[in-house]
């Protein structure tokens, strides 16, 4: 029978004549127990990175089909010939189908963080792009509400960076089309992007702050707004759809761009996302 032991050896002093006292002490039931559960875990990884792996497999089968039943949707629609009930139908088809879609692009990155096959892309991007490009893709939902959008970018004295701009993109999306969602109509939402100074002499502090008036959040959901599927009760009690996964995917890109983001909210009165980025800033001539 193989048995695990622990020796400690003391060496003591007493009244001028040196002792030793060896203490050998039976470890056996702490290494099973090490052994069992080392097994665990390589059982647990294992089956999360199946896991991970059908997700990815099975949301890349799905996504196809849905990508094809919304183009033939939209086809059908500019074609002209669809009665006014078809026409309905032919829209919900589409709405319904974008937010599946939706749906399950949440799922595969959440899979894809969780598998670290995530990957950050270093490019040259410039601060007015990001938020052009953002702000194409927010104003008509905000305007579809009736709400007032303010975008505030004039601060930061540079305007060229290196980084994800895609992630940064995604990042500010998901903060502000989860304001568009949960304020009412007629509310009001503001994008501020500042610079707080310089990190180091090649990169700058930069604060993206969302805001909104919108319902807000109460304390205690605030404090695990970032953990997966984790959904508020006025969204649910409002039909408000989502998987619960945005916020957990906005934190996760965050701290893999060495950044932080911090919420204040009141339910309510709105709600306030800050996200602080250290960017690296793009040196005039510098290859891309």
């Amino acid at each position: 029978e193989r048995r695990w032991y622990q020796e400690t050896l003391y060496r003591e002093s007493i009244n001028g004549v040196d002792k030793y006292i060896l203490v050998l002490s039976d470890r056996t039931r702490e290494g099973m127990n090490s052994a069992r559960l080392e097994q665990a875990l390589a059982i647990a990884r294992s089956s999360n990175e199946a896991k991970s792996l059908f997700l990815a497999n099975m949301s890349h089968d799905i996504r196809t089909p849905i990508n094809a039943i919304v183009g033939m949707a939209r086809i059908a629609q500019e074609s002209g010939e669809a009665s006014e009930k078809v026409e309905s139908c032919l829209h919900t088809i589409k709405l319904s189908s974008q937010h599946l879609l939706n749906l399950i692009n949440d799922v595969l990155e959440m899979s894809r963080i969780e598998s670290g096959q995530m990957s950050l892309q270093e490019e040259r991007c410039t601060l007015d792009a990001i938020v052009e490009g953002v702000e194409a893709i927010i104003r008509p939902q905000a305007q579809a509400r009736g709400q007032k959008m303010r975008i505030d970018c004039s601060r930061p004295s540079h305007r060229e960076y290196t980084g994800d701009e895609l992630r940064i993109s995604q990042i500010l999306l998901n903060l502000l089309s989860n304001a568009v969602k949960y304020t009412q109509e007629g509310g009001a939402i503001v994008l501020d992007v500042r610079e707080l100074g310089q990190a180091s002499p090649s990169y700058a502090k930069i604060k993206f702050t969302v805001s909104d008036n919108g319902m807000g959040m109460p304390e205690e959901f605030v404090e695990r707004i970032f953990e997966p599927f984790e959904r508020s009760r006025q969204a649910s009690s409002s039909k408000i759809q989502g998987t619960g996964l945005g916020m957990s995917i906005t934190k996760a890109l965050v701290d893999a761009m060495g950044g932080t983001i911090e919420v204040d909210s009141k339910e309510g009165v709105g709600s306030v996302f800050c996200v602080t980025l250290d960017l690296r800033i793009a040196v005039a001539g510098e290859a891309e």
